[in-house]
């Protein structure tokens, strides 16, 4: 593995991997012609790896780094007190009941210091099978000659089966869900983040979603941003997994604003709900997304990326979908269909991250009390002086 990647890199090319809530993925960049060496790479980590003890021991404390130290015991602390920072987990942990959905992916003190070569390798052998696994190849590569890699790559490799799924979450039975946090900010404005509970990237009405967070960031945009002032950026998505999801209006304000952003939200909901946005202005939102999409695409790291979210719902030999098309298809009733299945009171959730310390806060404070104690301090000196100079002054008449 090590001869693998310094070949790699001299060869100009790069390495590396990322783990999220639902997968793993691995990657190399190389230029055409080093295909080859990117295929054994993968083929060594993925299916022919070595867990060393000392390396388990190495990476335990790298992720431990990566975490900002031993401090999760003091987070986790504030967080049952109600004193957390982490507002999109706090949302996830409403509206995704039962589900591993909000568990840190860099797990917790506790799970990492108890984690040992043992667990590792169960882990592994349950999910690390050639059945659970897609190689994507992106680039100037064709398909007769990627066959041929990786047959020479993975060829040899044994069905060892895949595991199931995790379960969806159950849907909440009651809402609205009101999610606040108090915890420490670089400035006393609120985080505002509101939505609903959706579905996921697999649904046929993930492109009429997309189209409709496009169609509510521009006109929230230019209403609270360009013709109020209220705030600096505002964003509208629809975070996917594979199976479920959620709608996301997200922004941070001056307090006192968020009643302000929640009536624009669901003004401009209603008007979608009411048939009032158009084919033109759907178009628009169209035209944007698929022209995003396009600029995404031409980075061969990135495209790959896209395919990996796709890796785990397609069956062999079944294409991946059409995302352009899927975004021509999509009418103004779409619109109107998704917000009135989704925007429903046990689906909808508006989530406050309220300053309790703040940095500007910190500061001016350190600064009233640094004032306040030189003010006092020079007072005392002067007081001292005076004292000291009322006898001096009666012992000699002619100063």
């Amino acid at each position: 593995e090590e001869q693998l990647k310094q070949i790699l890199t001299r060869n100009g090319g790069r390495y590396n991997g990322w783990t999220d809530k639902e997968r793993t993925t691995y990657f190399a960049h190389v230029t055409a012609g080093d295909e080859d060496l990117a295929l054994d790479w993968l083929a060594q980590i993925v299916f022919h790896p070595v867990f060393l003890p000392e390396k388990l021991d190495k990476e335990r404390q790298v992720i431990f780094q990566e975490r900002w130290g031993r401090n999760g015991w003091i987070i986790n602390a504030l967080d049952s007190l109600g004193f957390g920072y982490e507002l999109d987990r706090a949302v996830q942990r409403a509206l995704f009941p039962e589900s591993s959905l909000d568990v840190r992916t860099t797990g917790e003190d506790e799970s990492l210091d108890r984690l040992d070569r043992e667990a590792l390798l169960r882990f592994y052998g349950r999910y690390y099978t050639p059945d659970n696994a897609t190689l994507i190849l992106v680039g100037a590569v064709s398909p007769e000659d990627a066959a041929v890699l990786a047959e020479n790559c993975f060829g040899a490799l044994e069905p060892h089966g895949r595991p199931a799924p995790p379960t969806t979450p159950p849907l909440p039975l009651v809402g609205p869900h009101n999610v606040v946090v108090r915890g420490p900010m670089a400035t006393d404005q609120v985080r505002f983040v509101a939505g609903a509970r959706t579905v996921g990237r697999f649904h046929r009405h993930r492109a009429a979603l997309d189209i409709l967070a496009t169609l509510v960031e521009g006109a929230l945009t230019r209403e609270i941003r360009y013709r109020r002032g209220l705030v600096y950026g505002l964003s509208a998505s629809n975070v996917l997994y594979d199976d479920t999801g959620y709608f996301a209006i997200t922004t941070t304000s001056k307090s006192g604003n968020e009643e302000i952003i929640r009536e624009e939200a669901d003004a401009f909901l209603e008007r979608v709900s009411r048939g009032e946005i158009g084919a033109g202005t759907v178009a628009v939102a169209q035209r944007a997304l698929k022209g995003r999409w396009l600029l995404s695409m031409e980075d061969n790291v990135a495209r790959a990326k896209w395919l990996a979210e796709w890796s785990s719902a397609l069956a062999p030999n079944e294409p991946v979908p059409d995302y352009r098309a899927a975004l021509d298809a999509v009418q103004p009733e779409d619109l109107a269909e998704v917000v009135a299945l989704y925007f429903t009171p046990e689906r909808r959730f508006e989530g406050l991250h309220l300053p309790v310390v703040t940095l500007t806060g910190s500061v001016e404070g350190a600064l009233i009390a640094a004032a306040l104690f030189a003010g006092v301090s020079a007072t005392r000196r002067l007081s001292r002086r005076r004292r000291a100079g009322r006898p001096r002054a009666a012992r000699n008449p002619a100063a």
